[in-house]
């Protein structure tokens, strides 16, 4: 009888054993997808910043040529004084 309750023992075990596994499985696999979650996230931030820093580098590019274009307007009326 003793050997019954050791072999019982040992199966229970094994099925808890087996159970805390599923549990951190389970628990890994949903660490991951939200890991997976927050990197497309941060990738879609990025591509957003990305492309409005396009559009400043394009606005501010227009604005300088805008400032040199009036500055060399300015000049040559002074010297055509």
């Amino acid at each position: 009888m003793d050997s019954d309750l050791n072999v019982d023992a040992d199966n229970n075990i094994s099925s808890n054993d087996l159970s805390e596994t599923d549990e951190q499985h389970a628990k890994d696999k949903l660490q991951i997808t939200e890991n997976q979650i927050q990197l497309d996230l941060m990738k879609g931030r990025i591509e957003h910043l990305e492309r409005t820093r396009e559009k400043l580098t394009k606005a501010l590019e227009s604005l300088l040529t805008k400032v040199i274009n009036q500055i060399v307007k300015i000049i040559d009326f002074q010297f055509s004084l």
